[in-house]
Protein backbone atom coordinates (compact mmCIF):
# COMPACT_ATOMS: atom_id res chain seq x y z
CA UNK A 1 0.00 0.00 0.00
CA UNK A 2 1.65 3.51 -0.85
CA UNK A 3 2.23 6.20 2.21
CA UNK A 4 0.77 3.58 4.53
CA UNK A 5 3.82 4.62 7.36
CA UNK A 6 5.69 7.28 8.35
CA UNK A 7 7.76 8.89 5.12
CA UNK A 8 11.46 8.89 6.08
CA UNK A 9 12.02 12.42 4.13
CA UNK A 10 9.92 15.14 4.37
CA UNK A 11 9.87 18.94 5.19
CA UNK A 12 9.50 19.68 8.22
CA UNK A 13 7.26 22.35 9.51
CA UNK A 14 4.85 23.87 12.60
CA UNK A 15 1.87 25.68 11.74
CA UNK A 16 1.12 26.92 15.56
CA UNK A 17 -3.02 27.41 16.86
CA UNK A 18 -2.38 30.75 17.96
CA UNK A 19 -4.76 32.69 16.36
CA UNK A 20 -3.68 35.86 14.54
CA UNK A 21 -1.05 34.73 11.53
CA UNK A 22 -2.76 31.64 11.65
CA UNK A 23 -6.23 32.62 10.86
CA UNK A 24 -5.32 35.13 8.05
CA UNK A 25 -2.52 32.67 6.20
CA UNK A 26 -5.33 30.10 6.34
CA UNK A 27 -8.36 32.30 5.57
CA UNK A 28 -10.12 31.07 2.04
CA UNK A 29 -10.77 33.23 -0.98
CA UNK A 30 -13.32 35.77 0.02
CA UNK A 31 -16.86 35.02 -2.06
CA UNK A 32 -18.82 37.12 -3.19
CA UNK A 33 -20.63 39.67 -1.89
CA UNK A 34 -17.56 39.49 0.53
CA UNK A 35 -17.83 38.23 3.76
CA UNK A 36 -15.77 39.75 6.81
CA UNK A 37 -15.57 38.69 10.27
CA UNK A 38 -13.67 39.92 13.33
CA UNK A 39 -13.74 36.75 16.22
CA UNK A 40 -12.07 37.92 19.68
CA UNK A 41 -11.50 35.60 22.80
CA UNK A 42 -11.23 37.29 26.01
CA UNK A 43 -10.39 34.09 28.68
CA UNK A 44 -6.55 35.40 30.37
CA UNK A 45 -8.51 38.40 32.57
CA UNK A 46 -5.93 39.30 35.20
CA UNK A 47 -6.25 37.81 38.78
CA UNK A 48 -8.59 34.80 37.37
CA UNK A 49 -8.58 31.58 35.62
CA UNK A 50 -8.39 30.68 32.27
CA UNK A 51 -11.52 30.71 30.74
CA UNK A 52 -11.36 27.45 29.06
CA UNK A 53 -14.37 27.35 26.94
CA UNK A 54 -13.80 30.80 25.36
CA UNK A 55 -10.57 30.08 24.01
CA UNK A 56 -11.72 26.95 22.64
CA UNK A 57 -14.62 28.70 21.17
CA UNK A 58 -12.93 31.87 19.52
CA UNK A 59 -10.45 29.38 18.11
CA UNK A 60 -13.13 27.06 16.62
CA UNK A 61 -15.30 29.84 15.69
CA UNK A 62 -13.19 31.38 13.50
CA UNK A 63 -11.92 27.94 11.96
CA UNK A 64 -15.51 27.49 11.65
CA UNK A 65 -15.87 31.16 9.20
CA UNK A 66 -12.58 30.41 7.70
CA UNK A 67 -14.29 27.10 6.21
CA UNK A 68 -17.67 29.53 5.24
CA UNK A 69 -15.69 31.75 3.29
CA UNK A 70 -15.31 34.57 5.72
CA UNK A 71 -11.82 36.81 5.66
CA UNK A 72 -10.90 36.62 9.37
CA UNK A 73 -9.37 38.53 11.99
CA UNK A 74 -8.89 36.78 15.07
CA UNK A 75 -7.65 37.99 17.97
CA UNK A 76 -7.20 36.36 21.93
CA UNK A 77 -6.67 38.05 25.48
CA UNK A 78 -7.08 41.98 24.35
CA UNK A 79 -6.46 44.89 26.42
CA UNK A 80 -9.04 47.94 26.41
CA UNK A 81 -6.37 49.64 24.04
CA UNK A 82 -5.78 46.70 21.66
CA UNK A 83 -9.63 46.15 21.67
CA UNK A 84 -10.73 49.59 20.89
CA UNK A 85 -8.11 49.18 17.73
CA UNK A 86 -9.56 46.04 16.55
CA UNK A 87 -12.96 47.23 16.60
CA UNK A 88 -12.32 50.72 14.75
CA UNK A 89 -10.22 48.90 12.44
CA UNK A 90 -13.27 46.30 12.08
CA UNK A 91 -15.88 49.38 10.77
CA UNK A 92 -13.14 50.94 9.07
CA UNK A 93 -12.57 47.80 7.13
CA UNK A 94 -16.63 47.26 6.13
CA UNK A 95 -17.34 50.50 6.01
CA UNK A 96 -17.28 51.14 2.25
CA UNK A 97 -18.02 47.18 1.44
CA UNK A 98 -21.66 45.96 0.72
CA UNK A 99 -20.85 42.34 1.67
CA UNK A 100 -21.17 40.39 4.98
CA UNK A 101 -20.11 41.96 8.31
CA UNK A 102 -19.58 39.66 11.08
CA UNK A 103 -18.57 40.25 14.96
CA UNK A 104 -18.17 37.56 17.56
CA UNK A 105 -17.17 37.89 21.06
CA UNK A 106 -16.68 35.30 24.22
CA UNK A 107 -15.71 36.31 27.26
CA UNK A 108 -17.22 38.80 30.09
CA UNK A 109 -19.63 41.63 29.02
CA UNK A 110 -21.64 43.59 31.50
CA UNK A 111 -23.83 46.04 32.00
CA UNK A 112 -24.35 49.18 33.64
CA UNK A 113 -27.41 51.89 33.55
CA UNK A 114 -28.88 49.35 30.47
CA UNK A 115 -25.87 50.15 28.31
CA UNK A 116 -23.60 46.71 27.66
CA UNK A 117 -20.12 46.92 27.48
CA UNK A 118 -17.43 44.46 26.50
CA UNK A 119 -14.63 44.04 29.25
CA UNK A 120 -10.86 43.58 28.68
CA UNK A 121 -8.40 41.24 30.25
CA UNK A 122 -6.43 44.28 31.57
CA UNK A 123 -9.86 46.03 33.10
CA UNK A 124 -9.52 47.04 36.46
CA UNK A 125 -13.02 47.60 38.01
CA UNK A 126 -13.49 48.65 41.33
CA UNK A 127 -16.97 49.95 41.06
CA UNK A 128 -19.09 51.43 38.76
CA UNK A 129 -17.34 54.51 37.81
CA UNK A 130 -14.38 52.82 36.55
CA UNK A 131 -17.12 50.71 33.73
CA UNK A 132 -16.59 53.42 31.41
CA UNK A 133 -12.84 54.21 31.52
CA UNK A 134 -12.08 50.69 31.43
CA UNK A 135 -14.44 48.52 29.46
CA UNK A 136 -15.62 49.23 25.61
CA UNK A 137 -19.07 49.93 25.07
CA UNK A 138 -21.07 47.45 22.47
CA UNK A 139 -22.79 50.70 21.16
CA UNK A 140 -19.77 52.43 20.10
CA UNK A 141 -19.95 49.06 17.29
CA UNK A 142 -22.85 49.52 16.57
CA UNK A 143 -23.03 52.67 15.40
CA UNK A 144 -19.84 51.71 13.33
CA UNK A 145 -22.01 49.38 11.33
CA UNK A 146 -25.44 51.19 11.50
CA UNK A 147 -23.40 53.64 8.85
CA UNK A 148 -23.04 50.98 6.36
CA UNK A 149 -27.46 51.71 6.20
CA UNK A 150 -30.82 49.57 6.47
CA UNK A 151 -29.27 47.09 3.34
CA UNK A 152 -26.45 46.11 5.02
CA UNK A 153 -25.87 42.62 6.70
CA UNK A 154 -24.40 43.37 10.15
CA UNK A 155 -24.41 40.22 12.12
CA UNK A 156 -23.38 40.50 15.91
CA UNK A 157 -22.79 37.62 18.03
CA UNK A 158 -21.91 38.45 22.11
CA UNK A 159 -21.31 34.99 23.99
CA UNK A 160 -20.31 37.65 26.76
CA UNK A 161 -22.90 36.70 29.45
CA UNK A 162 -21.39 34.67 31.90
CA UNK A 163 -21.56 35.54 35.67
CA UNK A 164 -19.99 38.82 36.45
CA UNK A 165 -17.23 38.38 38.30
CA UNK A 166 -16.55 41.97 39.51
CA UNK A 167 -17.47 42.46 42.94
CA UNK A 168 -17.37 45.90 44.86
CA UNK A 169 -16.15 45.48 48.49
CA UNK A 170 -19.51 44.83 49.45
CA UNK A 171 -19.72 41.96 47.31
CA UNK A 172 -22.36 43.22 44.89
CA UNK A 173 -21.59 42.91 41.42
CA UNK A 174 -20.86 45.39 39.63
CA UNK A 175 -23.75 46.20 37.11
CA UNK A 176 -26.64 44.23 36.54
CA UNK A 177 -27.21 40.34 35.29
CA UNK A 178 -25.77 39.46 32.20
CA UNK A 179 -26.43 42.01 28.94
CA UNK A 180 -29.48 44.37 28.06
CA UNK A 181 -31.60 44.24 25.77
CA UNK A 182 -30.64 47.16 22.93
CA UNK A 183 -32.08 48.59 19.76
CA UNK A 184 -30.26 47.02 16.75
CA UNK A 185 -29.60 49.60 14.00
CA UNK A 186 -31.14 48.62 10.33
CA UNK A 187 -29.24 46.31 8.27
CA UNK A 188 -27.64 44.73 11.95
CA UNK A 189 -28.93 41.38 13.33
CA UNK A 190 -27.64 40.46 16.92
CA UNK A 191 -27.79 37.22 18.82
CA UNK A 192 -27.16 36.71 22.36
CA UNK A 193 -25.99 33.65 23.91
CA UNK A 194 -28.71 34.03 26.51
CA UNK A 195 -31.95 36.61 26.93
CA UNK A 196 -31.27 40.14 28.25
CA UNK A 197 -30.51 40.04 32.08
CA UNK A 198 -29.72 36.30 32.45
CA UNK A 199 -26.38 34.61 31.96
CA UNK A 200 -25.06 31.67 30.04
CA UNK A 201 -23.46 28.31 30.89
CA UNK A 202 -19.91 28.07 30.79
CA UNK A 203 -20.52 24.72 29.94
CA UNK A 204 -17.38 22.91 32.09
CA UNK A 205 -17.75 19.50 30.86
CA UNK A 206 -17.70 20.47 27.33
CA UNK A 207 -15.00 21.98 25.04
CA UNK A 208 -17.12 24.72 23.79
CA UNK A 209 -20.10 27.00 26.19
CA UNK A 210 -23.24 25.31 25.44
CA UNK A 211 -24.03 28.28 23.06
CA UNK A 212 -21.04 28.24 20.84
CA UNK A 213 -21.31 24.53 20.78
CA UNK A 214 -24.67 24.63 19.26
CA UNK A 215 -23.50 27.88 17.07
CA UNK A 216 -20.99 25.43 15.54
CA UNK A 217 -23.46 23.23 14.26
CA UNK A 218 -26.11 25.06 13.16
CA UNK A 219 -23.61 27.09 10.75
CA UNK A 220 -22.98 23.84 8.67
CA UNK A 221 -26.54 23.82 7.47
CA UNK A 222 -26.69 24.31 4.03
CA UNK A 223 -29.86 26.31 2.83
CA UNK A 224 -31.05 27.96 5.82
CA UNK A 225 -31.55 31.49 6.70
CA UNK A 226 -29.36 33.07 8.92
CA UNK A 227 -32.06 34.04 11.05
CA UNK A 228 -33.32 30.59 10.97
CA UNK A 229 -30.20 29.19 12.19
CA UNK A 230 -29.89 31.29 15.10
CA UNK A 231 -33.43 30.11 15.89
CA UNK A 232 -31.96 26.35 15.45
CA UNK A 233 -29.64 27.29 18.06
CA UNK A 234 -32.16 28.56 20.41
CA UNK A 235 -34.05 25.56 20.54
CA UNK A 236 -30.81 23.49 20.73
CA UNK A 237 -29.37 25.54 24.06
CA UNK A 238 -33.00 25.61 25.38
CA UNK A 239 -33.47 22.16 25.28
CA UNK A 240 -29.99 21.29 26.44
CA UNK A 241 -29.90 23.29 29.42
CA UNK A 242 -33.44 22.54 30.39
CA UNK A 243 -34.68 25.76 29.64
CA UNK A 244 -32.26 27.35 31.63
CA UNK A 245 -30.53 29.37 28.80
CA UNK A 246 -32.83 30.67 25.65
CA UNK A 247 -30.12 32.57 23.19
CA UNK A 248 -31.93 35.72 21.89
CA UNK A 249 -32.76 37.47 18.97
CA UNK A 250 -32.93 41.20 17.85
CA UNK A 251 -32.78 43.79 14.85
CA UNK A 252 -33.63 43.16 11.56
CA UNK A 253 -31.66 42.35 7.79
CA UNK A 254 -33.73 42.85 4.78
CA UNK A 255 -31.92 40.59 2.61
CA UNK A 256 -31.71 36.72 2.69
CA UNK A 257 -28.02 35.64 3.93
CA UNK A 258 -27.36 31.62 4.22
CA UNK A 259 -23.88 30.81 6.14
CA UNK A 260 -23.97 28.02 3.65
CA UNK A 261 -26.02 28.11 0.37
CA UNK A 262 -27.04 25.40 -1.56
CA UNK A 263 -24.51 24.28 -4.17
CA UNK A 264 -25.89 25.76 -7.63
CA UNK A 265 -28.27 28.27 -5.63
CA UNK A 266 -28.97 30.49 -2.33
CA UNK A 267 -32.28 28.96 -2.03
CA UNK A 268 -33.59 26.48 0.52
CA UNK A 269 -33.15 22.82 0.37
CA UNK A 270 -36.74 21.67 -1.10
CA UNK A 271 -38.65 19.45 1.38
CA UNK A 272 -37.79 15.33 0.07
CA UNK A 273 -40.38 13.69 -2.03
CA UNK A 274 -41.32 10.20 -1.94
CA UNK A 275 -38.93 8.61 -4.15
CA UNK A 276 -36.57 11.67 -4.48
CA UNK A 277 -32.83 11.06 -4.19
CA UNK A 278 -32.01 14.64 -2.80
CA UNK A 279 -32.51 14.69 1.11
CA UNK A 280 -34.10 17.72 2.92
CA UNK A 281 -31.83 18.72 5.40
CA UNK A 282 -28.85 18.46 7.38
CA UNK A 283 -28.75 15.74 9.95
CA UNK A 284 -27.25 14.93 12.77
CA UNK A 285 -26.43 11.69 14.76
CA UNK A 286 -27.91 11.82 17.95
CA UNK A 287 -25.42 9.88 20.25
CA UNK A 288 -21.69 11.44 18.24
CA UNK A 289 -23.56 14.81 17.07
CA UNK A 290 -21.87 13.90 13.97
CA UNK A 291 -23.28 16.55 11.32
CA UNK A 292 -24.16 15.18 8.17
CA UNK A 293 -25.02 16.73 4.79
CA UNK A 294 -26.84 15.89 1.95
CA UNK A 295 -25.28 14.76 -1.49
CA UNK A 296 -27.23 15.34 -4.43
CA UNK A 297 -28.09 12.27 -7.01
CA UNK A 298 -26.19 12.79 -10.47
CA UNK A 299 -23.88 11.49 -12.80
CA UNK A 300 -19.74 12.09 -13.01
CA UNK A 301 -17.03 10.81 -15.26
CA UNK A 302 -14.48 8.81 -12.49
CA UNK A 303 -11.02 8.51 -12.62
CA UNK A 304 -8.30 9.88 -14.38
CA UNK A 305 -10.34 11.62 -16.94
CA UNK A 306 -8.21 14.88 -18.48
CA UNK A 307 -5.67 17.37 -17.35
CA UNK A 308 -7.43 18.81 -14.13
CA UNK A 309 -6.60 14.95 -12.41
CA UNK A 310 -3.00 15.84 -12.49
CA UNK A 311 -0.51 12.40 -12.90
CA UNK A 312 -2.60 9.58 -12.78
CA UNK A 313 -1.56 6.32 -11.85
CA UNK A 314 -2.61 3.30 -14.01
CA UNK A 315 -5.11 1.83 -11.70
CA UNK A 316 -7.05 4.86 -12.15
CA UNK A 317 -7.93 4.17 -15.97
CA UNK A 318 -9.84 4.18 -17.81
CA UNK A 319 -12.18 7.33 -17.17
CA UNK A 320 -15.77 6.28 -16.72
CA UNK A 321 -19.25 7.68 -16.31
CA UNK A 322 -21.33 6.68 -12.94
CA UNK A 323 -24.39 7.45 -11.65
CA UNK A 324 -24.83 8.06 -8.38
CA UNK A 325 -27.86 8.27 -5.88
CA UNK A 326 -28.71 10.68 -3.57
CA UNK A 327 -27.39 9.84 0.16
CA UNK A 328 -25.56 11.80 2.75
CA UNK A 329 -22.35 12.16 3.99
CA UNK A 330 -20.46 13.43 7.51
CA UNK A 331 -19.11 16.66 7.28
CA UNK A 332 -15.94 15.44 9.16
CA UNK A 333 -13.63 12.45 9.37
CA UNK A 334 -14.59 10.83 12.88
CA UNK A 335 -13.08 12.20 15.72
CA UNK A 336 -10.96 10.85 18.18
CA UNK A 337 -13.81 12.13 20.61
CA UNK A 338 -16.18 10.72 18.52
CA UNK A 339 -14.91 7.25 18.42
CA UNK A 340 -14.23 7.21 22.47
CA UNK A 341 -17.85 8.13 22.99
CA UNK A 342 -19.07 4.64 20.93
CA UNK A 343 -16.58 2.40 21.46
CA UNK A 344 -14.84 3.20 25.26
CA UNK A 345 -11.27 3.57 24.12
CA UNK A 346 -8.77 5.64 21.51
CA UNK A 347 -6.33 3.81 18.89
CA UNK A 348 -4.70 7.05 17.96
CA UNK A 349 -1.31 7.23 17.61
CA UNK A 350 -1.84 11.26 17.78
CA UNK A 351 -4.14 11.37 21.60
CA UNK A 352 -4.41 14.39 23.51
CA UNK A 353 -6.48 16.08 20.59
CA UNK A 354 -10.31 14.89 20.99
CA UNK A 355 -10.99 17.07 17.55
CA UNK A 356 -8.32 15.07 15.81
CA UNK A 357 -9.86 12.31 13.51
CA UNK A 358 -9.30 9.15 14.73
CA UNK A 359 -6.26 6.95 13.39
CA UNK A 360 -4.62 3.69 13.68
CA UNK A 361 -8.50 1.73 13.05
CA UNK A 362 -8.62 -0.69 10.39
CA UNK A 363 -11.51 -1.71 8.10
CA UNK A 364 -12.91 -4.19 10.17
CA UNK A 365 -12.21 -1.76 12.84
CA UNK A 366 -14.49 0.90 10.93
CA UNK A 367 -16.89 -1.74 10.55
CA UNK A 368 -17.19 -2.36 14.12
CA UNK A 369 -17.47 1.02 14.77
CA UNK A 370 -20.50 1.57 12.76
CA UNK A 371 -22.22 -1.78 14.18
CA UNK A 372 -21.71 -0.64 17.58
CA UNK A 373 -23.23 3.34 16.78
CA UNK A 374 -26.10 1.43 14.69
CA UNK A 375 -27.23 -1.65 15.94
CA UNK A 376 -29.43 -3.14 13.56
CA UNK A 377 -28.31 0.01 10.67
CA UNK A 378 -31.70 1.77 11.51
CA UNK A 379 -29.83 4.69 11.15
CA UNK A 380 -28.44 3.95 7.63
CA UNK A 381 -24.68 4.57 8.45
CA UNK A 382 -21.77 3.03 6.48
CA UNK A 383 -19.07 4.20 5.06
CA UNK A 384 -19.50 5.67 1.41
CA UNK A 385 -18.76 3.29 -1.78
CA UNK A 386 -15.77 4.71 -3.63
CA UNK A 387 -17.73 6.35 -6.55
CA UNK A 388 -19.89 8.45 -3.91
CA UNK A 389 -16.56 9.35 -1.64
CA UNK A 390 -14.86 10.79 -5.20
CA UNK A 391 -18.39 12.39 -6.16
CA UNK A 392 -18.32 14.24 -2.49
CA UNK A 393 -14.77 14.72 -2.78
CA UNK A 394 -15.11 16.62 -6.31
CA UNK A 395 -18.11 18.68 -5.20
CA UNK A 396 -20.40 17.03 -6.62
CA UNK A 397 -18.14 15.72 -10.10
CA UNK A 398 -16.36 18.58 -10.78
CA UNK A 399 -13.44 18.34 -12.06
CA UNK A 400 -11.35 19.42 -9.01
CA UNK A 401 -7.53 18.40 -8.84
CA UNK A 402 -7.83 17.92 -5.06
CA UNK A 403 -11.53 17.85 -3.45
CA UNK A 404 -12.21 21.42 -3.34
CA UNK A 405 -9.85 22.94 -6.04
CA UNK A 406 -6.34 23.23 -6.92
CA UNK A 407 -5.18 25.02 -3.81
CA UNK A 408 -3.96 21.87 -1.58
CA UNK A 409 -2.70 24.02 1.03
CA UNK A 410 -5.61 26.09 1.61
CA UNK A 411 -7.82 22.48 1.65
CA UNK A 412 -6.22 19.82 3.25
CA UNK A 413 -3.45 19.19 5.99
CA UNK A 414 -0.09 17.20 4.25
CA UNK A 415 3.17 16.92 4.49
CA UNK A 416 4.15 20.39 3.43
CA UNK A 417 2.13 22.04 6.30
CA UNK A 418 0.91 19.47 8.76
CA UNK A 419 3.97 19.47 11.01
CA UNK A 420 4.18 15.82 10.88
CA UNK A 421 0.62 15.04 12.79
CA UNK A 422 -3.28 15.01 12.21
CA UNK A 423 -4.71 18.28 13.01
CA UNK A 424 -8.42 19.20 14.75
CA UNK A 425 -10.76 18.12 11.78
CA UNK A 426 -12.34 21.49 9.81
CA UNK A 427 -9.52 23.57 10.40
CA UNK A 428 -8.96 24.02 6.04
CA UNK A 429 -11.32 25.19 3.90
CA UNK A 430 -14.79 22.92 2.55
CA UNK A 431 -15.39 22.06 -0.53
CA UNK A 432 -18.22 22.88 -2.65
CA UNK A 433 -20.75 20.27 -0.47
CA UNK A 434 -19.22 21.94 3.05
CA UNK A 435 -17.45 18.70 3.24
CA UNK A 436 -14.33 19.13 5.66
CA UNK A 437 -10.51 17.28 5.07
CA UNK A 438 -12.07 14.85 2.02
CA UNK A 439 -8.16 15.77 0.83
CA UNK A 440 -5.39 15.26 3.78
CA UNK A 441 -5.48 14.64 7.72
CA UNK A 442 -6.22 11.19 7.16
CA UNK A 443 -6.75 8.62 4.43
CA UNK A 444 -10.12 7.50 4.78
CA UNK A 445 -11.91 3.95 4.07
CA UNK A 446 -14.41 3.23 1.54
CA UNK A 447 -16.62 0.40 1.98
CA UNK A 448 -15.65 -0.57 -2.10
CA UNK A 449 -12.81 -3.64 -3.42
CA UNK A 450 -10.05 -2.28 -4.95
CA UNK A 451 -10.25 -3.69 -8.96
CA UNK A 452 -9.88 -2.34 -12.23
CA UNK A 453 -12.73 0.12 -12.84
CA UNK A 454 -16.06 -2.71 -13.48
CA UNK A 455 -18.53 -1.63 -11.17
CA UNK A 456 -17.35 -2.43 -8.07
CA UNK A 457 -16.26 1.15 -7.14
CA UNK A 458 -20.10 1.70 -7.08
CA UNK A 459 -20.60 -1.15 -4.37
CA UNK A 460 -20.12 -2.20 -0.90
CA UNK A 461 -18.44 -5.38 -0.59
CA UNK A 462 -19.91 -7.83 2.07
CA UNK A 463 -18.39 -8.52 5.20
CA UNK A 464 -17.77 -12.07 4.02
CA UNK A 465 -16.58 -11.66 1.06
CA UNK A 466 -13.53 -12.94 1.52
CA UNK A 467 -12.77 -13.46 -2.06
CA UNK A 468 -13.20 -9.56 -2.37
CA UNK A 469 -10.96 -8.79 1.02
CA UNK A 470 -7.95 -10.29 -0.41
CA UNK A 471 -7.90 -7.70 -3.84
CA UNK A 472 -8.11 -5.11 -0.65
CA UNK A 473 -10.07 -2.46 -0.06
CA UNK A 474 -10.22 1.34 -1.31
CA UNK A 475 -8.64 4.09 0.80
CA UNK A 476 -9.09 7.85 -0.48
CA UNK A 477 -8.05 11.13 0.49
CA UNK A 478 -4.12 11.09 1.46
CA UNK A 479 -3.01 12.22 4.68
CA UNK A 480 -1.16 14.41 6.54
CA UNK A 481 2.11 12.64 5.45
CA UNK A 482 1.60 12.57 1.45
CA UNK A 483 0.56 14.78 -1.05
CA UNK A 484 0.14 12.56 -3.95
CA UNK A 485 -2.23 10.98 -2.65
CA UNK A 486 -4.73 13.94 -1.84
CA UNK A 487 -5.48 13.87 -5.42
CA UNK A 488 -9.29 13.07 -5.97
CA UNK A 489 -8.52 10.30 -8.89
CA UNK A 490 -5.95 9.06 -6.62
CA UNK A 491 -6.74 5.21 -4.98
CA UNK A 492 -4.94 3.53 -2.68
CA UNK A 493 -5.15 -0.03 -1.37
CA UNK A 494 -5.68 -1.34 2.02
CA UNK A 495 -5.77 -4.87 3.84
CA UNK A 496 -9.01 -4.95 6.06
CA UNK A 497 -6.99 -5.81 9.22
CA UNK A 498 -4.31 -2.91 8.67
CA UNK A 499 -3.47 0.38 11.32
CA UNK A 500 -1.54 2.94 10.70
CA UNK A 501 -1.30 6.22 11.80
CA UNK A 502 -2.66 7.56 9.03
CA UNK A 503 -5.66 5.97 8.33
CA UNK A 504 -9.30 7.04 9.59
CA UNK A 505 -12.81 6.98 8.37
CA UNK A 506 -15.56 8.91 7.49
CA UNK A 507 -19.64 7.61 7.54
CA UNK A 508 -22.04 8.12 4.98
CA UNK A 509 -25.87 7.50 5.70
CA UNK A 510 -28.21 5.74 3.14
CA UNK A 511 -31.18 8.56 2.19
CA UNK A 512 -33.69 6.07 2.75
CA UNK A 513 -32.63 3.60 6.18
Amino acid sequence: MRGQGYRTQRRRSWWCLGLGALLLAGAAPAAEPERQALVIGNAAYTGEPVLVNTRNDSVDMARKLIGLGFRVTAHQDLGRRDLARALTDFVRQVRGSDGVALFYYSGHGLQVGGRNYLVPVDAQLHDALDVPNETIPVDTLLAGLGERGDSAVNLIVLDACRNNPYLRSDRKAIGDKGLARVEAPGGTLILYATRPGETASDNPAGRNGLFTQHLLTALDQPGVPVEETFKQVARGVQRDSKKAQTPWQEGLILGQFYFRPVVGGGGPVPPVQAGSDTPAATWTEPKTGMVFVPVPAGRFQMGCGGAWAGECQEIEKPARQVQVKGYWLATTEVTQAQWQAVMGSNPSNFKDCADCPVEQVSWNDAQAFIAKLDPGGQQGLRLPTEAEWEYACRSGGKEETYCGGKDLDRLAWYDKNSGDKTHPVGGKTANGLGLYDMSGNVSEWTCSALTLYDGAEQRCISNNDAKLAKLGLVLRGGSWNGSSEARAADRLNGDPEERWVNIGLRLARTLSP
